[in-house]
């Protein structure tokens, strides 16, 4: 008998968790394939991380336009291509990680009701809480057998709150978080002076940005030496670049392969991940709060967040309300003048580190995937 298929359905090029999750599935004795939609020229693209086994990847390359008939055209080739893949492997188990792939995934599957469906939540969107949004959730996710979210209020305070998902729905907390061994070796600056603050991975919120500019330039303006480094790519993109064209405490280095963030993070002291304070972004947890605790980096994220909560209970770092300058200063200027604070921080991230790492979850990924093709 051969080995149990699994197919992912990605909706842009896989991040270091897919591929880490691929790698521990195959080593579990499954056969687990990945179908991607590499989006060029998209303002959210994302490198292939390294350690894939490009033997079990497959994509669809579109550009993306600028008019949105271009990009809806590219979107929808994707999806009949997602479609397709999904006939032609006739998999054990689906696993999608947007809700457009798990749209692709459930008009596949309604003659196949033998085939498991997974959708992994990784973020929620204004539409998702809409009349029209809801019932469409509604009914798409009747046939999803398991879920995974990548933050645990997705599930109390959006699928059960809504009541989008049965009462009897398993949900599986599955954070996107790093392989030990990733930053195993992080090197912390040596001899740093004054303070310089990290921005990496999607780059948004301008309200944000602007925010942490006009910081920075008062901190600087008192006497102290503090800059700021963006890397990534992001709708901001624009925006930030011309920031670093004309301010000389802004550094812009672009777009990065995630197999080289390590040496970003031993660039910076702390890093600053405040995007918006939308009922979408209170309930999230992004990447840069789980490498900042691989890294022991301390981290400003934004208040009365899951983010903040995490960040509190962990106490590695400060919380700023979005678009006030005036407190981001004082917790700039705190940093700098009390090294002993940043220190503290360092060491609770080394504390809180076995909670925020991969292996961590693979007993909770293989279990369910276990009770899913048990039969």
């Amino acid at each position: 008998m051969g080995k149990k298929k699994i197919l992912f359905l990605f909706g842009n090029r896989p991040t270091s968790l897919i591929v880490n999750m691929a790698a521990l599935l195959n080593q579990a004795g499954y056969n687990c394939l990945v179908a991607y939609h590499a989006r060029s020229g998209s303002r959210v693209e994302i490198p292939l991380p390294s350690g894939a086994d490009f033997s079990k990847y497959d994509f669809i390359s579109t550009n993306v336009g600028k008019h949105w008939l271009v990009r809806s055209f590219g979107r929808i080739r994707a999806l009949c291509w997602f479609t397709v893949r999904v006939w032609k492997e006739s998999p054990i188990v689906v696993h999608a990680w947007h809700f457009d792939t798990l749209i692709a995934a459930y008009f596949s599957l309604l003659v196949r009701p033998r085939t498991k469906l997974i959708f992994h939540m990784q973020d929620t969107y204004p539409w998702m809480r809409g009349l029209i949004g809801r019932v469409v959730q509604k009914v798409v996710y009747k046939r999803v057998d398991q879920f995974f979210v990548t933050a645990r209020p997705f599930e109390n305070e959006f699928l059960r709150k809504f009541h989008l998902i049965q009462k009897q729905k398993p949900v599986v907390f599955m954070p996107n978080v790093p392989l030990r061994s990733m930053f195993s070796e992080h090197r912390e600056r040596m001899n740093p002076e004054g303070l310089t603050i990290g921005y990496f991975g999607f780059i948004r919120g301008r309200s944000a940005i602007s925010s942490l500019i006009n910081a920075v330039e008062s901190v600087s303006e008192q006497g102290y030496e503090c800059r700021v480094v963006f890397a990534g790519i992001g709708v901001e993109t624009e925006y930030v670049r011309e920031l670093a064209e004309h301010n000389s405490q802004v550094d812009f280095l672009g777009p990065y392969k995630y197999q080289d963030i390590e040496d970003l993070y031993s660039q910076v002291d702390i890093l600053y991940a405040v995007y918006d304070d939308g009922y979408d972004k209170k309930i999230h947890l992004a990447y840069r709060l789980c490498e900042a605790i691989n890294c022991g980096l301390p981290i400003i994220v934004t208040k009365d967040t899951h983010m903040a909560e995490l960040t509190e209970h962990y106490k590695v770092g400060a919380s700023v309300t979005c678009g006030d300058s005036e407190n981001l200063v004082s917790i700039l200027i705190d940093l700098i003048e009390n090294r002993e604070k940043v220190k503290t921080y360092s060491e609770n991230c080394r504390l809180a580190r076995p909670d925020f790492v991969f292996e961590n979850f693979q007993d909770s990924i293989l279990s369910a995937y276990a009770g899913l093709t048990s039969d």
